[in-house]
C-alpha cells in the first residue's frame, strides 16, 4: 500500500513508540521526498534509504537513542580518506541535500557531526520540551561549540502540530530561521544570543 501511494510524497512522518520509526522507508518510493520526521521511544539503528536521505531537505529525529549507519560511515570518511576519494564522495553526498535538521537532546552530541558533514546545513535545532531542566547545560555546550547555525527550540513536537504545518499552519522551522538569522542560539534565556557580529 505504502509504495503504491508514495510516488509523490513530499513530507512524511513516523511516529509511534514500540517499533524502528525507520522500518516503512524501503517502501517509500518518492524522488519528491524533501521533509521526514521520526520520533520513537524504540532504541533503534536507523536506516533511511541512500535515494531517500540524498533528495531530503529537512530531517527531524526524536526518540530514540538511535544509532544510525550512513552517519557513522560519513563521519569514518569524513577523518580517514581523501575528499577526492570515491567512498569519501558517496557517504558525505548523501548529506549535501539537507539544509534543516532537527534532534533531541540525547541524540544531539552524535548528530553534530552533521555540521561538519552536510555543507549546506544551514539550520541545526535541537528541540527540547518546554521547561526542559537540562537546558542550561545545553546552552553551555552550544556556547562552547561556536556554530552559529545551532540553536536551542522549546518546541511542542506533537504529531497534531507536525499536522498542521503540513496544512499551513506555524511550522517551527520557520522560528528556527529567525532566531538563526537574528543571531540567537536559544529562545529563551538572558545569553540568549551570539556575542560579537552576526
Amino acid at each position: 500500500m505504502l509504495t503504491k501511494c508514495s510516488p509523490s510524497l513530499v513530507n512524511f512522518a513516523v511516529w509511534g513508540s514500540n517499533r524502528n520509526p525507520s522500518i516503512f522507508l524501503p517502501f517509500i518510493r518518492s524522488p519528491s521526498l524533501r521533509r521526514l520526521s521520526l520520533n520513537s521511544h524504540h532504541p533503534s539503528e536507523l536506516n533511511i534509504p541512500p535515494s531517500a536521505l540524498s533528495s531530503l531537505t529537512h530531517l527531524i529525529i526524536l526518540g530514540g537513542p538511535y544509532t544510525w549507519y550512513h552517519l557513522r560511515n560519513a563521519i569514518h570518511h569524513l577523518r580517514h580518506t581523501n575528499k577526492d576519494h570515491t567512498d569519501h564522495i558517496t557517504a558525505t553526498g548523501l548529506f549535501q541535500n539537507m539544509t534543516h535538521f532537527g534532534v533531541d537532546s540525547q541524540n544531539w552530541g552524535s548528530a553534530q557531526s552533521l555540521l561538519k558533514i552536510a555543507k549546506n546545513l544551514k539550520y541545526f535545532a535541537i528541540i527540547v520540551p518546554v521547561q526542559f531542566k537540562a537546558i542550561p547545560t545545553i546552552l553551555q555546550r552550544v556556547a562552547e561549540l561556536g556554530d552559529r547555525r545551532v540553536v536551542v527550540m522549546e518546541h511542542d513536537h506533537s504529531i497534531e502540530n507536525w499536522e498542521d504545518s503540513v496544512r499551513g499552519g506555524p511550522d517551527m522551522w520557520d522560528r528556527v530561521e529567525q532566531l538563526v538569522s537574528g543571531g540567537y542560539h536559544a529562545e529563551h534565556g538572558d545569553c540568549a544570543r551570539w556575542s560579537g557580529p552576526t
